[in-house]
């Protein structure tokens, strides 16, 4: 019997567990018992959800799939053993194996990131970040919140602190990029509308900044400058786990492993890669719905190595980007076409609640039924009725706005991606 090991019960590692069949042996690491859905994690901050509604328990699903789990962090690969060795010095041996561990955070080496800044990968961190914002508000004196990175981390993070804290008048939050506009890669006009937002508020952007270094109350610029904070958040970035980078796997100018079309890895036919660790060309964006999709294709590539059978090819679809941007804006955006309104909210509520179904329906029955019924009534509680009471109803359709028409070809596509998600 074929022995398959998964690197990650993530978005890809959990679909690819999906698809492999009984007749091989798949073992599935990771170092927490629960997958976290970190599209929604910003949330927690506000309170808008609970950290158990972002959880799922992944020893009951993948023991009700047949696959044994284990909890415990992968150190080194070896990939013409076919070896993986885990802490404290176990290792297993595996036919086929699948990395989709995804990123971990970048600090670059800038002193004082580890011990000073809380990084935001994490349901724990945003629970630590929402603990010290009461903290610094109990105090009853004037505080800065720091937000280091404006990409899509960062700017979610920043709408939900705005939606929790922007009538505070002693709470000012900074927000430092080092491009010269939020979520770099996107259309400026996302950017454009955001700041406009915040023209009013308690908030300081600033682009073309880059940090030296930080300390338990400040954030230090390259130019000497040396900003106040008293809480710093650190969005700026990812890289690939050490032990990947220190494996034999070929490497992608931006830092990925590079893969075939068949998401097998250069350097070895027997190992896979899936989700954010993929190296494409042009550079796939890192979404979920991507990393579900290759998890898809992956695990049935698996299946198909094993039977002797040719190998699918993963063809990435036309995806759109759904932005929270707190209770201010959220922003639809596909290729050239960005839309925003406050109530578009809901439709990023329904891709939530459309793949934690997916992911959970591994689980027994009764706890599926529950955690089913619970996500339910919580985003009706939180996201719907608030929007639908007649005030902020009207407020909502009259903030809609077409920010960016790229023409009637992203509409066409983006029906599709809708179609395609909702039946998968």
């Amino acid at each position: 019997m074929e022995t398959v090991a998964i690197v990650g019960a993530n978005f890809a590692g959990l679909n690819a567990a999906r698809q492999l069949e009984k007749h091989c042996k798949v073992k599935v690491i990771d170092c927490s018992e629960n997958f976290i859905w970190t599209p929604n994690i910003h949330e927690i901050l506000s309170g808008l959800k609970g950290p158990e509604q972002t959880l799922l328990h992944r020893r009951k699903m993948l023991t009700r799939m047949g696959h044994e789990f284990i909890q415990s962090r992968v150190e080194a690969i070896d990939i013409n053993k076919q070896v993986l060795a885990l802490a404290g010095h176990d290792q297993i041996e595996y036919d086929y194996c699948l990395l989709a561990t995804g990123l971990v955070s970048n600090t670059y080496g800038i002193p004082g990131v580890e011990q000073y800044a809380v990084g935001f990968r994490s349901s724990d961190e945003a629970l630590r970040i929402r603990s010290s914002i009461q903290q610094l508000i109990s105090r009853g004196k004037p505080f800065t919140i720091t937000v280091i990175g404006g990409g899509f981390s960062g700017v979610e993070v920043l709408g939900e602190l705005l939606r929790s804290h922007r009538d505070k008048i002693h709470c000012r939050i900074r927000v430092l990029e080092t491009n010269k506009q939020l979520l770099p890669g996107l259309p400026k006009v996302v950017s454009e509308d955001i700041c406009r937002l915040c023209q009013t508020l308690n908030v300081d952007i600033r682009f073309d900044t880059r940090i030296k270094e930080i300390s338990a109350n400040s954030v230090v610029l390259d130019t000497g400058e040396e900003l106040v904070s008293d809480l710093s958040i650190w969005t700026a970035g990812t890289r690939v786990p050490d032990y990947i980078r220190e494996s034999a796997l070929t490497s992608s100018d931006q830092g990925m492993v590079k893969v075939n079309e068949k998401l097998q890895a250069h350097a070895s036919g027997r190992v896979f890669i899936a989700g954010d660790l993929t190296g494409f060309s042009p550079v796939l964006a890192k979404q979920a719905s991507h990393a579900l999709d290759m998890g898809l294709i992956a695990g049935r590539n698996i299946n198909n190595a094993i039977n002797n059978k040719p190998l699918q090819p993963f063809i990435p679809a036309e995806k759109p980007i759904a932005l929270a941007f707190g209770d201010l804006n959220t922003y639809i955006i596909h290729q050239n076409t960005v839309v925003a309104s406050p109530f578009l909210a809901l439709a990023k509520e329904a891709v939530y609640q459309l793949y934690m179904t997916q992911l959970s329906s591994s689980l027994p029955l009764g706890t599926f039924k529950h955690a089913f019924f619970e996500r339910a009534v919580s985003g009706v509680k939180q996201h719907l009725l608030p929007q639908l009471a007649h005030l902020n109803f009207i407020k909502a359709m009259r903030q809609a706005e077409i920010l960016q028409w790229g023409g009637a070809g992203d509409l066409l596509t983006l029906a599709s991606a809708f179609l395609i998600s909702a039946t998968r």
